[in-house]
């Protein structure tokens, strides 16, 4: 920036060959002498001091390269090293300001919180540099520096001059540490809730995703705090669903699965004779045979599966939000992946993933399109009718989760309709078409409503 690289010309002159020495690798003007490295080579430290760099220069922040190195370095490393490793001298104007900074409190604290983690010494570089250059780099600022350019100062009136410059820097640089000790907070937070709510969905840990680096989170802090709300927002609905669905379904379900008998009744299908109870096979012979051809033999029942297979709709509009009946705004996408997931865990679900295309995911899929939708794409149900057609069980439930009901074909939707039980729950601001009329359908208009909407169409 050019209040602080101006400046830092007034500064007084090292020898001229040790400075095009120091030139040459870099760090001329840095405060820390080069224990700071720690026996490493600069090479080291170098791809994250250019991730700084890169940073600083996209959001038009010109800062020199000892700038970069001695931010990243001090917020690096730890407290104890940092302050080891401080040249005592005090021969340009970077030094003191720097020297002044590290000896704050506000510079401690931050320490504390980023010294040893890359990606937060890389946020509170970015955040200390951005802010303290960007507060310098004011028209005052300017004026005075040229002013100094102008004049020919000596003694008294120099150091008066530099002393204001550097007081005026290490407010700037003060404040700079706090804004960056929120930023790396919100950062830390932010991807710890995230992570957390991620390993919870996609039933597996240490998830990363781009959408929660840091990068993004510098660049796109507003995409980052939505990704954050969104599986923040999905793991509660996960959470309402589980504890919506009936302890009874669930246990229907797993008896089910595993053979288990819910009581007797009388046999209505030839295939039920493998169930016969032991009261019939002690009869006689004519009696049993007369029994079975009447159907009037007893046979134990078993369960019946509710097995789902849920289709949410991962379109772009699906990102918008739809009311809570406790007045929070949550995103459709996170209500009907919340619940997709619920059903997928506690009755062995299937779930498929749509837009223009059908496909069958896992959990981490559901994790990975929370962490990537984005406001474009279109729907085809006719492509999810179809989907439920190949699959051809007619133990299953079938519940189309969307906000963009098109249309499809009339013959199609009649023959979808009549072999397999298929339910739809629209979302707002979705229509209801004509062909819609063949199948179970509720509108909603709460993530509450879909959650109870849901359960009722796989129970009854």
């Amino acid at each position: 920036m050019l209040s602080i690289s101006t400046a830092v010309g007034l500064e007084m002159s090292l020898d001229k060959a040790q400075e095009e020495a120091f030139y040459r690798s870099g760090l001329a003007k840095s405060v820390f002498k080069m224990g700071i490295l720690e026996g490493l080579p600069v090479e080291y430290y170098a791809q994250f001091t250019n991730d700084v760099f890169r940073l600083l220069w996209r959001s038009r922040v010109r800062p020199r390269f000892y700038m970069v190195f001695d931010a990243f370095m001090s917020h690096y490393k730890s407290y104890e090293t940092v302050m080891r490793n401080v040249k005592k001298s005090a021969s340009i104007v970077w030094h003191k300001i720097m020297q002044n900074y590290l000896s704050s409190d506000e510079f401690y604290r931050l320490n504390r919180v980023t010294a040893g983690s890359v990606d937060l010494a890389v946020i509170a570089a970015y955040q200390f540099l951005k802010n303290l250059l960007s507060e310098l780099d004011t028209q005052v600022a300017q004026q005075k520096i040229k002013q100094l350019q102008q004049q020919t100062l000596t003694g008294q009136a120099l150091n008066q001059a530099l002393q204001e410059l550097i007081d005026r820097a290490t407010r700037a640089a003060l404040a700079a540490a706090q804004a960056a000790l929120q930023a790396v907070q919100e950062y830390q937070q932010g991807k710890a809730e995230a992570e957390e709510a991620a390993a919870m969905l996609g039933g597996c840990s240490g998830y990363s995703h781009d959408a929660l680096s840091v990068w993004t989170f510098l660049e796109r802090p507003h995409e980052f705090r939505n990704r954050v709300r969104i599986l923040k927002n999905a793991l509660r609905m996960f959470r309402l669903a589980l504890s919506s669905v009936p302890t009874s379904l669930e246990h229907m379900n797993v008896t089910a699965v595993f053979g288990g008998i819910t009581g007797v009744g009388i046999m209505r299908d030839p295939r039920q004779i493998v169930d016969l109870t032991t009261t019939e096979h002690v009869l006689p012979f004519e009696l049993f045979a007369l029994r079975l051809l009447s159907r009037t033999a007893v046979v134990y029942q078993r369960a019946a599966a509710f097995r789902p297979v849920i289709f949410v709709d991962k379109s772009g509009s699906m990102a918008e939000t739809m009311p809570s009946e406790t007045g929070q705004l949550v995103e459709k996408i996170a209500g009907a992946a919340g619940l997709a997931l619920a059903l997928y865990r506690k009755l062995g679900g299937e779930v498929y993933l749509f837009d223009t295309e059908v496909e069958k995911v896992s959990p981490r899929d559901v994790v990975r399109t929370l962490l990537t939708i984005c406001a474009d794409g279109g729907t085809s149900i006719e492509e999810v009718l179809k989907t439920i057609k190949r699959i051809g069980r007619r133990d299953r439930v079938y519940i189309v989760i969307s906000d963009g009901i098109d249309e499809v074909p009339e013959d199609l939707a009649k023959e979808v309709a009549s072999r397999y039980r298929v339910g739809f729950i629209i979302l707002p601001p979705s229509w209801r078409p004509g062909w819609l009329k063949h199948f179970r359908h509720v509108k909603v208009n709460t993530v509450e409503e879909l959650i109870r909407g849901a359960i009722r169409m796989v129970t009854s």
